[in-house]
């Protein structure tokens, strides 16, 4: 069997272990930016305007219909159409509107009009 007479050249324990250090630390903190880039205010602002057309579309099917109101430099723009002919179904679209009239969000929903929302 042949003998390799040349050292070979590797690192100590306690260098292993301060270079794993050094990685995890860099790590985490490329974690937290990340994770506060992800968690900014679009996303945010996103979960309050569907809670806004959800809070519009309750009031539409509680008898309070309004066509246009304004949150916080919003303008939601309601509008329910009858459902394929049908006179108790009716489809509710709820829009979100910027300033400069760009649409963030909508959300369609498909109603039934009780008897005693007609009255």
């Amino acid at each position: 069997m042949a003998r390799l007479n040349r050292k070979i050249i590797a690192s100590t324990l306690p260098e292993t272990l301060i270079a794993m250090l050094i990685i995890s630390i860099a790590f985490a903190i490329s974690i937290s930016v990340y994770i506060s880039v992800v968690s900014s205010a679009d996303y945010y602002q996103k979960q309050y305007i569907h809670q806004l057309l959800n809070k519009i579309a309750m009031e539409v099917k509680n008898g309070n219909p309004q066509e246009i109101k304004e949150f916080d430099g919003l303008v939601i723009r309601s509008n329910l159409q009858p459902y394929q002919n049908n006179e108790r179904l009716n489809v509710l679209h709820v829009v979100a509107l910027d300033q400069e009239d760009h649409k963030i969000a909508e959300q369609k929903e498909i109603i039934y009009l009780d008897q005693w929302q007609e009255e």
